[in-house]
């Protein structure tokens, strides 16, 4: 995006060349702005392609227009008849815009236009993620594209074993009662997990970890690490099936006898080595924090 500086520079003098010689305080402000117009329509591309993802990039852009838009006017409220050109925000605009479009084009292949080409595997005509044909013209995880006729057509399919767009599953079938339904869809009472998806019904306390279940330590206790739910409770951590859990002394977590966690297993701070709270000491917070 480095080339935008020269490209710009050229392209914008013509743009708002006088042939007064003398002092155009009014052209210097508006030359200024279509600067930071310039380098900011160029970050704004840099860092959706930096990144991969330049849903962001049309807010982005608007954000730096509407500054352009304000300086400019600002200067031909201030200067007025002292400015050597009028009402020509538009026109610089289209300028600024054509040259940012024109290299960004180039380094995309023209990506979003949606015509496949060159290294494109589609292009739906957009640089949205999620649709199927990635910001970047790749075809996302779980969908497939029609390229003929452009612009590229994408969708998910039920029944793949791969579990794209709004599938809540998908089992490799279109069978409705095995817990991953005929559209997808996680049925009533299952718990649906990977891809392709094994579907199963949850049986908490039976200490079998099972999809859908954070632990299983045999009970449909609380206070034990694994509650009710067999979900790892707050302070916890648990391994294993059947689940053994535990706090861990010095992680920040005040969980099970802990009498305080202030992220280490030093004695003398006032949460000692076996986070328990030290005579002459208070402890609030996580991690504690002892006074």
């Amino acid at each position: 995006m480095k080339t935008l500086t020269f490209s710009l520079a050229m392209a914008l003098s013509l743009a708002l060349v006088t042939s007064a010689g003398a002092q155009d305080k009014c052209g210097a402000v508006k030359m200024k702005a279509s600067g930071k117009k310039a380098a900011g329509l160029a970050t704004c591309y840099a860092k959706g392609l930096a990144h991969g993802d330049l849903s962001f990039v049309s807010t982005c852009t608007a954000a730096v227009s509407g500054k352009f838009g304000v300086a400019f006017d600002r200067a031909e409220a201030k200067f007025g008849p002292a400015c050597l050109t009028h009402t020509d925000k538009g026109d610089i605009e289209d300028v600024i815009d054509m040259c940012t479009t024109t290299i960004f084009d180039a380094l995309r292949h023209k990506c979003g236009d949606g015509v496949v080409q060159g290294s494109e595997a589609c292009d739906d005509g957009d640089i949205t993620n999620g649709d199927g044909c990635s910001a970047v013209c790749t075809i996302e995880h779980g969908f497939y594209c029609d390229n003929s006729p452009p612009p590229s057509l994408c969708a998910s399919q039920c029944g793949d074993g791969l579990v794209a767009s709004n599938e809540g599953c998908d089992d490799g079938n279109t069978t409705d009662g095995d817990g991953c339904s005929a559209t997808c869809a996680i049925e009533a009472g299952y718990a649906c997990c990977g891809e392709p998806s094994g579907c199963v019904v949850p049986s908490c306390g039976d200490a079998i970890v099972t999809c859908g279940e954070g632990c299983d330590d045999g009970n449909t206790l609380s206070g034990d690490g694994c509650d009710a739910t067999c979900s790892v409770e707050h302070g916890y951590g648990c391994i294993g099936s059947p689940s053994a859990c535990a706090t861990t002394c010095g992680d920040g977590l005040i969980g099970g006898a802990e009498g305080c966690d202030d992220g280490n297993m030093a004695d003398g701070d006032g949460g000692s080595a076996t986070c328990q709270v030290e005579a002459g000491f208070s402890c609030a917070g996580e991690p504690s924090v002892c006074m």
